[in-house]
């Protein structure tokens, strides 16, 4: 019974075994005919073909051509004749007569004028005021009468003068004295500008009162009204002690004087 039955088992086991050979054999069958479809030479893809295009040349632009000038002969010279100037008549115009030189007069030679004395070396210009000048202390001249003018006529062509000597300027009269008792500045030379006041570029007035002997010195002066500066007092002061007046019989005491410091 035992063997039976381990015979159907062996046989169901050799059935199945064979079902599955089988079966495996198919799938591979299948398997391969799959393959050889795979297998199938695919057909080559074309290649693009490329096309030339062989454009025209351009046609080259054409250049505009300067047109060459045209070269012309010289012109001929041609020689032109002035017109010539036509003759004036003449004049009808009367021929005015030429008037004739008046005759010459002979003029007297003037005499020479006196050299005049060579001025001396003084400071800049400072007025004086309130001073007597010698014309007022001397009597007024009668006036002379007026002579009547002459015409004279001029002369055409004088022959040139010989030169006139120089003459000697006489000596100054000596002062005299005043009847009036009236003294006018005689020497009164300059004073001189201070230079610490000529670079500041300062100008100034003093007033003073001078007392003059009857010879004509300074006796003493003193200041009445100051500048504002002691340079133009000292100044001032230094050089009023050493003026001169005209002699007068009694002399003069309080004069006043006024010096001026300005710059030219």
């Amino acid at each position: 019974m035992n063997d039976f039955v381990l015979l159907l088992e062996s046989r169901h086991r050799q059935g199945f075994w064979a079902a599955c050979v089988a079966a495996s054999v198919l799938l591979h069958g299948l398997v391969l005919a799959n393959a050889g479809a795979w297998w199938r030479v695919l057909p080559e893809a074309e290649s693009p073909i490329a096309e030339v295009i062989i454009l025209p040349e351009p046609e080259p632009i054409p250049q505009p051509t300067q047109p060459i000038p045209e070269t012309q002969p010289p012109p001929e010279l041609r020689r032109t004749e002035l017109p010539r100037p036509r003759p004036q008549p003449p004049s009808l115009t009367p021929a005015l007569p030429q008037p004739q030189p008046a005759p010459v007069q002979q003029q007297s030679r003037p005499q020479p004028a006196a050299t005049p004395a060579p001025p001396s070396h003084t400071a800049p210009s400072t007025p004086v005021e309130n001073v007597a000048t010698p014309s007022e202390v001397s009597a007024p001249a009668p006036a002379s009468p007026a002579t009547p003018s002459v015409p004279v006529s001029t002369p055409v062509a004088a022959p040139p003068s010989p030169p006139a000597p120089q003459a000697v300027a006489p000596p100054a009269p000596k002062p005299v004295a005043s009847p009036s008792g009236r003294v006018a500045c005689q020497s009164c030379p300059r004073p001189a500008y201070p230079g610490a006041m000529r670079q500041k570029g300062v100008e100034g007035r003093v007033g003073l009162v001078v007392d003059v002997s009857p010879g004509g010195t300074v006796v003493s002066a003193s200041i009445i009204q100051s500048s504002g500066y002691p340079e133009f007092d000292e100044a001032a002061l230094r050089a009023v002690r050493g003026w001169g007046f005209t002699r007068s019989g009694q002399g003069k005491q309080g004069l006043p004087v006024s010096v001026r410091f300005e710059l030219q």
